[in-house]
């Protein structure tokens, strides 16, 4: 990501939305992932704010051609949602990318899931990136919901597949949309938000 994005609130706050580096926010991202409530973390694939060595691994990973990263930050430097999209760069899925955004449930009704959506698609644009893909807890209904908002399709429903934070199985749904189409409502809802946004040069690299 070649550019540093601010967006403000509607509350009036201003947040940025960057790159994250290993050196420099390691701590941070594990302090935001901690500090999530528990249904929120019941979401994601590992409780991300307990593995240091997976968090380490996975900011290195990022490289702007098959790994990103975005993370937004507050005014005080801690994190209000965090980003990821990753492809493989060979074989047959290659113009596919896998998305996930989690969002701190303060923030859940401010924009943020819509703004960090808006600058992953448009890093997915620059890498040839054709389609996006995801996958969702059945009761993360909230996640689902924005995700249909942007076109996004359920496909698959595969039963119990995934054991949560809380040790149960849940089912899980893939859902993906093709880009064109994902960016098409992007832009439609951005105008229609109540948010207004700035970008400028010097993103942290």
């Amino acid at each position: 990501m070649d550019k540093v994005v601010t967006c403000r609130l509607r509350d009036g706050r201003e947040v940025l939305i960057r790159r994250p580096m290993v050196d420099k926010d390691l701590e941070q991202l594990l302090a935001f992932f901690a500090r999530l409530p528990a249904e929120v973390k019941n979401h994601l694939r590992y409780d991300a704010g307990k593995d240091r060595a997976v968090g380490t691994r996975r900011l290195n990973q990022v490289d702007e051609q098959s790994h990103w990263r975005l993370v937004v930050e507050l005014e005080d430097g801690t994190f209000a949602a965090d980003g990821t999209m990753d492809r493989e760069m060979f074989g047959w899925t290659r113009h596919i990318a896998d998305m996930r955004i989690v969002v701190d449930p303060q923030f859940e009704d401010k924009g943020l899931r819509e703004a960090i959506s808006d600058e992953l698609v448009r890093l997915a644009q620059r890498a040839g990136v054709e389609r996006l893909e995801t996958e969702v807890l059945r009761e993360h209904t909230s996640y689902i919901a924005f995700l249909e908002n942007q076109g996004f399709t359920q496909e698959v429903v595969r039963k119990a597949y995934a054991k949560g934070v809380d040790g149960k199985l849940h089912d899980v749904i893939i859902m993906s949309n093709d880009l064109e189409r994902v960016w098409r409502r992007l832009e439609d809802h951005i105008h229609e938000m109540d948010i207004s946004f700035s970008r400028w040069p010097g993103c942290h690299e």
